[in-house]
């Protein structure tokens, strides 16, 4: 038998990061167990705009939210227009970069497409790196529950400019329509935020003016 001792270490991973609840709250599982070592965010946006692909979060909220986290973020610009294979081959590229510096697993957020994770896996696993997928085949009210429970919050408001006559219609459906009502400003565009908390901790805010 050999002498040699091995030594244990935690499976090194990033987080597929699109700034919603589902792939913040495989953050928190990952975290949560001393057999992961999260070592960044990737997060696929548009070359045009710089906002997330799916959820149209800006990049500036993408790095305050990682900055709050404390972890590293690689933001993969692709045009959302371009066939599906261009885009795969831009994540590959941007994997292929992160397997290089030793990331093992890639955690996605994706709870019940079949589809989906079949090609995730498959393009992660050209780059000599896993997919896992943490919340796979979960009920979704049982798992909106538990984030809710866990004290998991968020508030977003949208920006409504001066332009539109304060007592219109439209600018009345979009008030009551606010998950978070703000005051007006007095400039000429309406100061708006968006923030999320994680157990009464914010994650991420900032305000556009």
């Amino acid at each position: 038998m050999s002498s040699r001792s091995f030594r244990w270490r935690p499976r090194q991973a990033l987080v597929w990061w699109t700034s919603g609840k589902d792939s913040a709250w495989t953050l928190h599982l990952l975290q949560q167990d001393p057999a992961w070592d999260v070592r960044g965010l990737i997060a696929p946006v548009s070359e045009t705009n710089g906002r997330a692909l799916l959820h149209g979060v800006c990049g500036e909220m993408l790095e305050r939210q990682a900055a709050a986290l404390g972890l590293p973020l690689q933001l993969v610009q692709v045009d959302w227009t371009t066939s599906q294979a261009r885009r795969e081959a831009l994540y590959q590229q941007a994997l292929s970069a992160a397997r290089a510096e030793g990331m093992e697993f890639v955690a996605f957020a994706d709870i019940s497409s079949a589809q989906l994770r079949e090609r995730l896996s498959l393009g992660v696993g050209r780059t000599g790196m896993e997919a896992v997928f943490l919340l796979w085949g979960r009920d979704s009210r049982e798992h909106a529950k538990e984030v809710l429970d866990a004290g998991v919050s968020s508030w977003s408001a949208r920006s409504i400019r001066a332009s539109f006559r304060p007592n219109s219609p439209a600018v009345a459906t979009t008030r009551t329509s606010w998950t978070s009502r703000r005051r007006a400003s007095t400039s000429r565009e309406r100061t708006t935020s968006s923030t999320r908390s994680w157990n009464g901790r914010p994650i991420g805010t900032i305000e556009f003016r």
